[in-house]
């Protein structure tokens, strides 16, 4: 049995490249040390990625890791691929610190099992998909994308629901939304934190920027002049409408600004309702082909749904709840092979169980690199992960929704099934309060009751009635 440590007090000094020193990875080691500790950097000289806390054995990084650690009595010794691998090393570490004054009465004193390990995730992309709705604070966002770091996601797709105040129509935001110089700073620490921030704007339906359970329209509520720009309903851009690919194209413009040098660029595109409409539906492959790549030439791959190219019976997915929602097969295949090569096919199934997914299966074989994206639901999620283990597919989108203040916890959760660190007191405790416990330690210092934990309030009236 192992029962060497490495024990070490309120104040660390670690040796690390510079750009380590920062203030999201100072917060998150303050945080798992109880708010006692403090961490000190002394940048490092060399190019390499590593971390050196202590005198510690050196490791050399494992093949095909992301990250190699290895806790001795004498230090901890991190190193990785590069920046992002190494946070994601670090905080992997930090899931590893025990407090000891409930063990020995020692307070300030903290301890970490000697051993080595590599990272050992299935998927080299292992995304998450948070929603920005008016509902959603800024302390909120920031503490989830710690939380998604902590759980070692590397992407982060940020998709802003009629709150980000865009220079090119002030109708496309509500009048209490973000401004960019209030959301760079949450961009900045996504990437100081290890994760690629992804920025995502539907550009065919949800043009409403509002659930349609809601009936809210950003733009047509606020200035309804502008019908010209959406189908009737208001639901869908009206593709025919060249303002409309104009404007699009500056929204990206923008949205590369704010969020600086990246990969990707998620254009949804799920959820268009309009099959009797022959004018729309007959546009959408050119409409599709045209905007793919023309982010290409941008500079990014397009991330797109793929609900509106998958027609059951092509897919062999009858008789299971796949979403499939093409037409007709002619109707698939028209908008699939228009799309750029470059384009990510994400696949959401949010009802399948098991597991190859069928739809992957099939988009895969258009020779497209597809995501698998599960929602909150466990089983869905394991089926997801089975997907992903039978064959060479791109990556993994968890998606979260409206659903964040229920179902935080399957955030964890989804990171462990791909293959993350767990917390050391993971095993030991209820999945929620596993996870309570996390978000206390990527935000410390949350004292307002509204802000602790996921949810605002412990309980709902607003379905009371008296009798």
């Amino acid at each position: 049995m192992n029962d060497r440590f490495f024990y070490f007090g309120a104040e660390v000094t670690a040796v690390a490249p510079g750009n380590l020193d920062n203030e999201a990875v100072k917060s998150m080691w303050t945080g798992f040390t109880c708010t006692c500790g403090n961490i000190c950097f002394v940048h490092s000289e060399d190019n390499r990625f590593c971390i050196e806390i202590g005198n510690p054995e050196k490791a050399e990084l494992k093949e095909n890791s992301e990250y190699t650690v290895n806790i001795s009595e004498n230090g901890i010794y991190i190193t990785a691929k590069d920046y992002n691998c190494l946070v994601r090393g670090f905080l992997a570490t930090m899931l590893k610190i025990e407090p000891l004054e409930a063990l020995t009465g020692q307070k300030e004193q903290f301890r970490i099992k000697c051993g080595e390990f590599s990272s050992a995730y299935i998927t080299a992309r292992r995304m998450i998909h948070f929603c920005v709705f008016p509902e959603t604070t800024l302390f909120s966002l920031k503490r989830l994308i710690r939380f998604a770091a902590v759980s070692q996601y590397t992407h982060v797709v940020i998709e802003f629901w009629g709150m980000l105040k865009y220079d090119c129509l002030k109708e496309l935001s509500w009048e209490n939304a973000y401004t960019k110089e209030q959301i760079l700073p949450i961009i900045n620490e996504v990437r100081e934190l290890g994760l690629e921030p992804v920025p995502m704007f539907n550009m065919l339906g949800h043009a409403s920027a509002c659930r349609i359970c809601g009936g809210k329209h950003v733009v047509l509520d606020q200035n309804p002049k502008l019908y010209s720009l959406f189908t009737l309903d208001g639901w869908s851009w009206n593709i025919n409408n060249p303002e409309v690919v104009s404007l699009l194209r500056k929204v990206r413009a923008e949205l590369y600004e704010l969020f600086g040098k990246g990969e990707y660029f998620h254009i949804g595109c799920d959820e268009d309702y309009h099959r009797n409409d022959i004018a729309h539906t007959s546009a959408i492959p050119e409409y599709l082909g045209n905007l793919t790549r023309d982010i290409v030439k941008e500079g990014r791959r397009p991330v797109i749904w793929a609900d509106m190219f998958l027609y059951a019976p092509d897919c062999k997915a009858v008789g299971e709840k796949y979403s499939c929602n093409a037409a007709s097969s002619e109707a698939a295949e028209n908008i699939i092979n228009a799309l750029a090569k470059e384009t990510v096919l994400t696949d959401w199934q949010y009802d399948v169980t098991s597991a190859p997914w069928k739809t992957t299966l099939h988009l895969a074989s258009k020779g497209f690199d597809v995501i698998c994206a599960p929602w909150f639901d466990r089983n869905n999620c394991v089926s997801c992960v089975d997907t992903l283990k039978a064959g060479d597919f791109y990556g993994a989108m968890l998606t979260t929704w409206h659903t964040l203040n229920l179902y935080t916890p399957s955030i964890p959760r989804f990171g462990s099934m791909l293959g993350a660190e767990k917390a050391v007191f993971s095993d030991i405790s209820d999945f929620n309060a596993v996870s309570a416990a996390l978000l206390r330690r990527v935000a410390p210092g949350t004292c307002e009751y509204d802000k602790a934990g996921w949810m605002e309030k412990q309980i709902s009236l607003s379905a009371w009635k008296p009798c």
